[in-house]
């Protein structure tokens, strides 16, 4: 794909450290997700809790291959009623950890309410207070919120 001045991404649930591996070499960018903190993970997934709480580390595990690999490399992460500073500072400590920061983007998508799922939306100033903190901490960490899905809906920190 390279070879021809293609480009080639991938969206990734980050559970597969090998998989991010093995298809880094290819790719141009990636987008990765990190769904919340340990204690949460088996709430937000659905998964087993052992599983579920194993996708913690293996997405950071993904985010730091396809970084060091100069990946770009954006890490999602949904803000729900139930996120607080603490988690999201908690999470962002672990990104702003990775080697190479100068490909990454962490990106923080407000949640909208899905037929699905019984989670409730944040507000969005509450949202964007808590960028603006964690910002403060890690000054360095490239950092948007997304909240619509349009060309209007990114916010950079």
């Amino acid at each position: 794909i390279k070879s021809k001045n293609g480009r080639l991404s991938l969206a990734h649930n980050g559970s597969s450290p090998a998989f991010i591996s093995r298809v880094s070499p290819f790719l141009e960018s990636i987008a990765i997700d990190f769904k919340t903190v340990p204690k949460f993970m088996k709430t937000v997934t659905g998964l087993p809790s052992e599983i579920a709480r194993n996708m913690y580390y293996t997405s950071l595990q993904s985010q730091e291959i396809s970084s060091s690999s100069s990946v770009l490399t954006d890490t999602r992460t949904p803000v729900f009623d139930f996120t607080t500073l603490d988690d999201l500072l908690m999470m962002g400590s672990a990104i702003n950890d990775i080697t190479d920061r100068d490909n990454k983007f962490w990106t923080l998508r407000i949640y909208k309410k899905s037929i699905n799922c019984n989670f409730t939306s944040p507000n969005r100033e509450k949202v964007l207070w808590m960028a603006k903190e964690i910002k403060k901490e890690f000054p360095d960490l490239k950092i948007g919120i997304r909240a619509n899905w349009d060309s209007s809906g990114l916010l950079f920190i």
